[in-house]
């Protein structure tokens, strides 16, 4: 169980890496045109952000796995949790654009001249301002919100195993790694105690009662 939650960081890290490139890359091609300057940006923010710490997470934890605080599990809650609403910040305002302007995109086949304006004042053609406007904010709002859903799903996850771990008075439960969340777990669920085992063969599911031992030697 405990690699299974291994490998499913590591899948969610790279993934949201990968995605957040993408995004990143959809708003450098956006910033040339002003009305959508507020996704482009929160696109290239959200992105540098994602790019400069989960690939080291990810690293640090290959590498010197537990040694750093990067590997804790209430660093990855408040940090994926802070880059989790920076996505959905992200794919909202991109699906804002969306509604904005889909009634001029449902007719750019037949009113393609409506883009002449929008591309001749940035500089660019008619087709790249009719890609910027209806094509790019689509793909740039599902992957924010896929990258949302992601981290928000590991962050939730982690959050209540940890609490958990900390209910069954699980050191570290916080301060450790998220690997050994269920590691430990399994390592404690296989120790017993030998006195409680003799009680419990002997006396049943609850402990001997005082003067139960005495009683039953007066008897015989």
């Amino acid at each position: 169980m405990a690699n299974t939650l291994k490998i499913a960081r590591l899948a969610i890290l790279t993934t949201v890496s990968v995605f957040g490139l993408i995004a990143m890359g959809m708003g450098g091609a956006l910033t040339p045109y002003v009305f959508l300057i507020t996704p482009a940006g929160l696109a290239i923010a959200t992105g540098i952000f994602t790019l400069l710490t989960l690939p080291a997470m990810v690293a640090v934890e290959w590498l010197k796995p537990g040694k750093l605080f990067t590997s804790t599990v209430i660093f990855e809650a408040i940090w994926l949790g802070i880059l989790s609403v920076l996505w959905l910040s992200t794919g909202g305002t991109a699906a804002t654009v969306n509604a904005a302007f889909s009634a001029l995109c449902d007719h750019r086949q037949q009113d393609a001249a409506a883009f002449d304006g929008f591309g001749d004042s940035e500089g660019q053609s008619q087709s790249s301002a009719s890609t910027a406007i209806c094509d790019l904010p689509h793909a740039l709002a599902a992957f924010g919100f896929l990258n949302w859903i992601f981290l928000f799903f590991y962050v939730v996850v982690i959050i209540i195993l940890a609490c958990m771990a900390s209910s069954r008075k699980q050191p570290k439960a916080w301060t450790g790694t998220v690997e050994n969340l269920l590691a430990t777990r399994s390592a404690g669920a296989g120790a017993r105690t030998p006195g409680k085992d003799v009680e419990t063969s002997s006396y049943g599911m609850y402990p001997p009662v005082a003067g139960t031992q005495v009683q039953a030697a007066g008897s015989v």
